[in-house]
């Protein structure tokens, strides 16, 4: 999962900084006046790869665009027609996972959060409808299908301290 932290910035304004799945890292500073800074470093390198500096409505137009309001894939559109208020979320597992080196079934996902577990996409092959003996490896990327509140509490059992 990425990890956000804030900050509050006296006198300028607030400070986002988001670590993806890959370990990249974005800062976006929220300045009083509107304008965004958004900075992005690779894999712990404490220069920024990049930079740019948004006024509020561009911020606002390209915020619109990530979250979907203006193309939504037709896939997503028509899965969402589907399942209403199921969805299906991917979570990366990187090696410090307390789930890594243990199957569905000794977890009890399903029964502990509610979501099912779909599928796992992994290098060099992989498992569609996987079966409760299937071992979680680090580098796996599983697709669960549920609500909301089970995404949220399989995010908790991924991450939490072993």
């Amino acid at each position: 999962m990425a990890v956000i932290s804030e900050v509050d910035l006296p006198g300028v304004g607030r400070k986002y900084e988001i670590t993806t799945y890959e370990r990249d890292r974005f800062t976006i500073v929220i300045h009083h006046s509107g304008i965004r800074e958004i900075y992005i470093y690779r894999d712990g390198d404490p220069d920024p790869l990049f930079a740019v500096e948004l006024r509020d409505d561009e911020a606002r137009q390209i915020g619109s665009i990530l979250a979907g309001a203006f193309f939504r894939p037709r896939a997503v559109e028509n899965l969402e027609v589907v399942l209403q208020e199921l969805r299906i979320e991917w979570f990366r597992l990187d090696a410090r996972s307390p789930v890594v080196g243990k199957s569905i079934g000794e977890l009890g996902i399903r029964k502990r959060t509610g979501v099912s577990v779909i599928a796992i996409i992994r290098e060099p092959e992989s498992v569609p409808n996987p079966s409760a003996e299937e071992v979680l490896r680090a580098g796996d990327t599983i697709v669960v299908l549920g609500k909301q509140e089970g995404f949220e509490a399989l995010r908790r059992l991924i991450e939490a301290a072993p």
